[in-house]
């Protein structure tokens, strides 16, 4: 077996060894998790004691709406002429009103780029470094790794939500107003015949009082493999954890204490506490990723191991004046017999005297060097999550992405620009885009921010348009392993369901 077949055949072998190792520690995670959510599906209280549920929900979506049993709030029958079911419709669709909108206001996370600073050859085994820096955080630029390169990481992602339509989630509340019982249209005092009583119950009103939890471990195997020297593919699989817990308190308001109510809770009725929820772990949304570069201004140096996915440029030997070894200045004596054949045509080219990045502003600039590289993206979202156990989403997303980017020595801005299609329900069809940079502080460590925007043009006014920015440290750690911390923070707290701030944890590495 010749030296370049045994390369292959260890590339080969390495590349097989390494998804085996990822995928089995990916198992292992979720089998960790399911046995642990039974000790998660009660927890405690800030004082330590376990709670109880009254009602375990088989569906973690509807922990609001399970709340009381699920059928509405029921007074107490003592005061007889029906009153003990005169809030039960209003609190029933309150508390489902207030579960449709908590539910269908979970998004996917925003996960890292795919992309980082090293690859692995798959025909030879070999780790390659591929750029400056060791790529951007959130979004994609428009670089693609190569044909037959291969790039794996692993990421950490704990979400704690805190914030609903700019309300803190432990603090949301209903206020249910008394049915109009005797059918004049107002809620008021009245006399049910003349010369009786004059009855205000209708101005008696339920408050209840709701602290709702809802937290999410996200760990997600990812991976990209360079299919051409323009176009890769990419796959994230996350596995999910979801605890979700709601607790209420319901208290009857009455304007006027000193007549009796006949609203009130007794041992027949509801209790006025209610509480629900649990944990579950399962696998979340898997994603599809793709890119295809249309466009690279930077032409790729010698020696530089194939940046930008253009494979290895054979070394030329230009030396100072931009000639090929060999060769001396115009009107010197120049001797081609010795040269080897490729390279007797050679002529001198320009712009392999031209400084990278902003130095190339000074001789020879054109405004063509401000052209960034373009790339075209997608992305499919798959419904393989739970979404009634807030999993997943429950809807596939088809989303396409204009990709621009420009190195201008070590630092690198990029703009994503995309639209996302959900078939089926129009009103979750959004804009997104990114705008950001990554830049290189050292070799060894990469400094990137992005600012995130989903705009749902036609949305229900519920989170419709939420931007996020994201600060994030990549640290190649040791040899090909990149180590990658950040944090994202909401810039509008009162769009939709929100976290106070979402961190990330992970590593890319090539074996």
């Amino acid at each position: 077996m010749d030296s370049s077949m045994q390369s292959r055949c260890t590339g080969r072998m390495v590349g097989a060894a390494t998804w085996r190792f990822l995928i089995g520690g990916l198992v292992a995670v979720s089998t960790l998790l399911s046995a642990a959510s039974g000790l998660w599906a009660h927890g405690e209280d800030e004082h330590g004691n376990a709670i109880i549920n009254d009602h375990v929900s088989g569906d973690l979506r509807n922990i609001v709406r399970d709340l009381y049993g699920g059928d509405g709030i029921t007074l107490s029958e003592e005061s007889g002429f029906g009153h003990d079911a005169h809030f039960t419709a209003g609190s029933l669709e309150g508390l489902g009103n207030l579960n449709a909108a908590l539910s269908s206001s979970l998004v996917l996370p925003s996960f890292n780029s795919v992309r980082s600073g090293f690859v692995l050859d798959l025909e030879t085994g070999v780790p390659i470094r591929q750029s400056d820096t060791l790529g951007p955080l959130m979004a994609e630029d428009a670089t693609t790794l190569g044909q037959g390169k291969l790039s794996l990481g692993f990421s950490y992602t704990r979400v704690d939500f805190d914030h609903f339509e700019g309300k803190r989630l432990s603090k949301q509340s209903l206020l249910l107003d008394h049915p109009d019982s005797n059918g004049d249209g107002v809620r008021a005092p009245f006399q049910p015949f003349p010369g009786g009583p004059t009855l205000d119950f209708e101005l008696e009103q339920i408050l209840i009082d709701i602290d709702i939890e809802l937290e999410q471990d996200i760990f997600a195997i990812y991976g990209s493999v360079g299919l051409t020297p323009n176009w890769d593919i990419g796959i994230i699989v996350p596995i999910v954890r979801t605890r979700a817990t709601a607790k209420a308190h319901a208290r009857i308001i009455d304007p006027s204490p000193e007549t009796p109510s006949p609203h009130f809770f007794d041992a027949g009725s509801d209790p006025s506490f209610s509480s629900t929820g649990g944990t579950k772990t399962g696998i979340g949304d898997v994603i599809i990723r793709t890119k295809y570069t249309l466009y690279r201004s930077e032409p790729v140096r010698p020696n530089d191991g194939g940046l930008d996915g253009l494979g290895p440029v054979p070394d030329l030997g230009l030396n100072g004046d931009g000639l090929p070894d060999g060769l001396d200045a115009p009107g010197a004596d120049n001797d081609l017999v010795d040269l080897p054949p490729e390279l007797r045509d050679v002529q001198p080219d320009p712009a392999q005297n031209v400084p990278d990045g902003l130095d190339a502003l000074e001789d020879g600039f054109s405004w063509s060097d401000l052209m960034p590289d373009l790339a075209i993206g997608g992305q499919l979202v798959l419904p393989t999550g739970d979404h009634r156990n807030l999993l997943g989403t429950g809807k596939t997303r088809i989303a396409a992405v204009l990709i621009a980017s420009k190195r201008f020595g070590k630092i690198t801005p990029h703009i994503n620009l995309g639209y996302e299609f959900v078939p089926n329900d129009h009103e979750l069809n959004s804009v997104r885009y990114i705008l950001g940079f990554d830049v290189a502080l050292h070799d060894r460590v990469t400094l990137a921010a992005d600012l995130l925007g989903r705009w749902e043009h036609s949305g229900d006014d519920i989170g419709d348009h939420q931007v996020d920015v994201a600060v994030g440290v990549k640290f190649n750690v040791w040899e090909t392993v990149n180590l990658n911390m950040n944090v994202l923070v909401p810039v509008n707290k009162d769009e939709g369901l929100r976290a106070d701030a979402i961190w990330s944890v992970g590593f890319d590495v090539t074996f």
